[in-house]
């Protein structure tokens, strides 16, 4: 027989463990040690970056200048960095540059080390960028963009930097929540560049006919008005954006109006890698409730043929989720949702009647489900709500977040659940206490973790007046937040049991 030894690591494999699992500090200092740990190190120093500042300061003729703003007190209390971009970028030897930019996979722009709150950016010399690329990927290995505070930049800044980020080579968008300057009402919100640009792409590459939006295009008059000394008329930065056709997961804010959200989700569903869209909806007036309306047809069967998770924060009312569920293609392949931030309240029937209906009926590979209920949905009870959809649908995974955690439901007290294996509820106040968990285990024999946050003091009871049965063997994680513990550490405000 042959013995079977394993092959020993050589010395880059050994410098590359080692750097996956060190900080930046001690990376610099292996890859300073020879030139073979160079080439072995840089990649992993280089692969995620927070903040602008280090890629941009490899670009010839960029400076960086920081501005303190004083408080009326006289204190500082923040810094606007300023990155001014020389006539001389156009002329001098980018090499550095583009030996280090291709190993950039993650960037968030727009926050720091030094200022994870955010970073305040003011950009000079933008013309000179945009004209020595030419078209060219700023970053162009780029994987995910993860674009929070970026609403601390001017509008033109936020548009730039959105049109230099975009790459067909990005899998993962956080584009958040959109902040705009009223005062530029007439420039295109950011995230529309990416709407005009995965339009565009399909118009030429695809049978269905694409939707535009005026919107989605930068009108040159608005550029050239508003920033005179950036824009030149004619030099169309924002219309040659490259398609991030390869888009794997997107959070991004959309419109609750339906006629401009069809065309976007037509749009998205055109991708054929997405797996995870996360929505936010903007702000929508009450009188626009009429407007929630499918008037333009069902979405072709094609679309979103990889979606599997859908996130809906800030839905305005049950009116909007009926019309979504009522697209298909969307939501038909799902496994995983969550629905939070609802702007209306609603009670327990219009829950059983319309939400879980429309999921039993138009998501029927659901697995995990979350829902959010606002404060005024007084008639929920979560446990209520959890045996309606459990009733109906072989749900693995349930978090519900609202205002009671209830008691347990009469109706359900000889139904079993076995298909559950997470519960997650969290509540302004669990009235029933702790006299709901042995009926829980009875309900779902097979729960591997309980979660149960009342974020108000639940009634005190007797354990001795608990009806304790032996329902399962299955071990359960249960994970009771304590309530002002005092002199205790932060991490022991969870307690952790096993049962």
């Amino acid at each position: 027989m042959t013995s079977n030894v394993s092959n020993p690591l050589l010395l880059p494999e050994i410098a590359q463990q080692v750097a996956s699992l060190s900080e930046n500090r001690e990376r610099l200092g292996l890859a300073y040690t020879c030139r073979q740990l160079f080439g072995s190190v840089i990649p992993f120093i280089w692969e995620s970056l927070r903040g602008v500042k280090p890629i941009m300061s490899l670009i010839p003729g960029v400076k960086f200048v920081e501005e303190p703003i004083v408080s009326e007190y006289g204190s500082v209390h923040d810094v606007i960095t300023h990155i001014i971009i020389g006539q001389n970028a156009l002329t001098e030897d980018w090499t550095r540059y583009w030996f280090y930019a291709p190993f950039v996979k993650n960037i968030a722009p727009f926050v720091s080390y030094k200022r994870s709150y955010g970073e305040t950016l003011r950009v000079q010399g933008w013309r000179f960028l945009f004209m020595k690329l030419n078209g060219v990927t700023l970053l162009p290995n780029l994987r995910s963009v993860d674009v929070e505070r970026h609403n601390l930049s001017s509008c033109f800044d936020q548009l730039a930097w959105f049109a230099l980020l975009l790459s067909p080579s990005l899998q993962f968008w956080y584009l958040g929540i959109i902040q705009w300057d009223y005062d530029s009402h007439d420039l295109p919100i950011p995230f529309n560049l990416l709407f005009g640009a995965i339009s565009r792409y399909y118009s030429g590459n695809s049978s269905h006919t694409m939707p535009k939006r005026d919107e989605w295009y930068p009108s040159e008059r608005a550029l050239t008005s508003i920033c005179p000394n950036e824009y030149q008329e004619g030099l169309s930065w924002f219309v040659s954006t490259p398609a991030p056709i390869n888009l794997r997961y997107l959070e991004i804010p959309l419109s609750p109006l339906t006629n401009v959200l069809w065309d976007e989700l037509y749009t998205l569903g055109c991708l054929p890698f997405l797996e995870a869209l996360v929505i936010c909806f903007a702000y929508a007036h009450d009188e626009a409730e009429h407007k929630f309306r499918n008037s333009k047809g069902p979405l072709p069967s094609n679309m979103f043929p990889c979606l599997q998770n859908l996130r809906l924060t800030m839905i305005p009312n049950v009116s909007l989720f009926r019309w979504i569920w009522e697209l298909k293609p969307l939501v038909s392949g799902l496994s995983s949702t969550h629905i939070g931030g609802w702007e209306i309240g609603f009670d327990c029937e219009t829950f059983a009647s319309i939400v879980v209906q429309l999921l039993h009926k138009n998501s029927p590979n659901l697995v995990e489900f979350g829902c959010g209920f606002r404060v005024d949905s007084e008639g929920v009870e979560l446990l209520q709500a959890a045996y309606e959809l459990l009733s109906v649908m072989p749900i693995k995974t349930l978090v519900l977040d609202g205002v009671d955690i209830g008691s347990f439901p009469p109706d359900y007290s000889e139904n079993t659940f076995p298909h559950l294996r997470h519960l997650q509820l969290q509540a302004e106040y669990h009235a029933a206490g702790c006299s709901t968990y042995p009926k829980i285990a009875k309900a779902f024999p097979n729960l591997e973790y309980l979660y149960i946050d009342p974020l108000s003091y639940p009634n005190r009871c007797d354990p001795s007046n608990m009806n304790l049965e032996h329902t399962s063997f299955q071990s359960i994680e249960i994970y009771i937040p304590g309530i002002r513990l005092s002199n205790k550490k932060l991490d022991e405000s969870t307690r952790k049991f096993r049962w």
